[in-house]
C-alpha cells in the first residue's frame, strides 16, 4: 500500500515536472527551467553520500554538496541547505557520510527540514590549543594547523583550553576545519612540547593549509564591499618580508590597527599571494 502511494506521489511529481518543461520550454533559459522543474517536486526524502561539508558561522548554517544515492527526477547531484538544531549533527558529517533529508527545494538549494546521519566515521585529533576563541580553537596538531570548531557551547572553554594540550574527537570538512563533538584536556605526551606556532610571513604565504603568523602593520586598505558583506586587508611585516592580510569576516582588529600595530593571527588560510582570514582565523593586536 505504502509503495503504491509513493509511486503514485512520485508519477504525480513527474507529471507535474512534464508540465512545466513543456509550458515554458523555449520562454525561459534551460537554467531558469530546471529551478522551475525543481519547485515542482514539492517535498523529498532523500538519501544521500556526503561530497563535502562547507560550514559557516555567521549566520550558523552548513551547505552540504551530495550524490543522492537513487537519483529523483534526474537529478544526481544537489547542494543541501541545513540550520537551527540540524547542525547537532555536524560532528558526524564529513565526506562519506550517508544522510537521509526531508525538505524541498528553493531554486537549486534542497532546504532540509528533518535529517538523519546513516552511516558516519569520527576521528580523534590532539594538539596544543594556540589560541581559543568563542566556539573556535586554533589547534597545533603535529606539523598541522587546524581550526576546530565546536559543535557544543561552554563559557569555559576558551580560558579551559588556551595554550592545553588537547584531545578533541569529531570530523574534518573543508578548509582545515576540524568540528569537534568532544575537546578533552590531556597531559602532553613526552617529545611532544609546546612550539612556536608562528611562520615567518615569506613562508606562510606557500603554505598549504591553515598557518599563524605574526607582524607589525605596514600598510592599510580601504573597506570595500562583496555581495553586500564588507572586507578589508592590511599588509603586515616581519624580519621575512610583507604580505597582504585579508579579513572576509571580522573587522575590529582592522578598525582599531594603526601603522605599527602588532597583530597576532591564528588559523589564516594561504593562497600563493596573501592570507584569508576567514570565520574560524582568531585575530589579536597585542599591546
Amino acid at each position: 500500500m505504502s509503495s503504491t502511494c509513493e509511486k503514485n506521489g512520485m508519477n504525480g511529481k513527474a507529471g507535474r515536472i512534464e508540465k512545466i518543461l513543456k509550458r515554458f520550454e523555449g520562454l525561459v533559459d534551460e537554467e531558469t527551467l530546471n529551478m522551475l522543474a525543481l519547485y515542482a517536486m514539492g517535498e523529498l526524502n532523500l538519501n544521500c553520500e556526503v561530497k563535502n561539508v562547507r560550514l559557516y558561522l555567521s549566520p550558523d548554517r552548513a551547505i552540504l554538496h551530495v550524490k543522492l544515492v537513487k537519483p529523483e527526477t534526474g537529478i544526481d547531484e544537489c547542494r543541501v541547505l541545513i540550520r537551527g538544531e540540524m547542525l547537532e549533527n555536524l560532528p558526524k558529517i564529513s565526506a562519506g557520510s550517508v544522510i537521509s533529508v526531508s525538505g524541498s527545494f528553493a531554486g537549486d538549494i534542497f532546504r532540509a527540514k528533518r535529517l538523519h546521519v546513516l552511516k558516519h566515521k569520527s576521528e580523534c585529533v590532539e594538539g596544543w590549543v594556540v589560541a581559543a576563541e568563542d566556539r573556535v580553537l586554533c589547534v597545533l596538531s603535529g606539523n598541522s594547523c587546524l581550526s576546530c570548531y565546536t559543535a557544543f557551547a561552554s563559557d569555559n572553554l576558551s580560558r579551559e583550553c588556551e595554550h592545553a594540550f588537547v584531545s578533541a574527537c569529531g570530523v574534518k570538512v573543508d578548509r582545515e576545519v576540524f568540528v569537534a563533538e568532544s575537546v578533552r584536556v590531556e597531559n602532553a605526551k613526552p617529545g611532544n612540547s609546546f612550539k612556536n606556532p608562528f611562520k615567518p610571513v615569506e613562508e606562510a604565504k606557500t603554505c598549504s593549509g591553515r598557518v599563524c603568523v605574526e607582524g607589525r602593520v605596514s600598510g592599510i586598505g580601504q573597506v570595500k564591499k562583496f555581495r553586500g558583506k564588507e572586507y578589508a586587508s592590511l599588509h603586515i611585516s616581519d624580519g621575512s618580508g610583507r604580505v597582504r592580510l585579508m579579513l572576509w569576516h571580522d573587522l575590529s582588529v582592522y578598525r582599531k590597527a594603526d601603522i605599527g600595530s602588532h597583530v597576532q593571527v591564528f588559523g589564516c588560510r594561504a593562497d600563493g599571494n596573501a592570507l584569508h582570514c576567514d570565520e574560524f582565523t582568531i585575530i589579536r593586536l597585542v599591546q
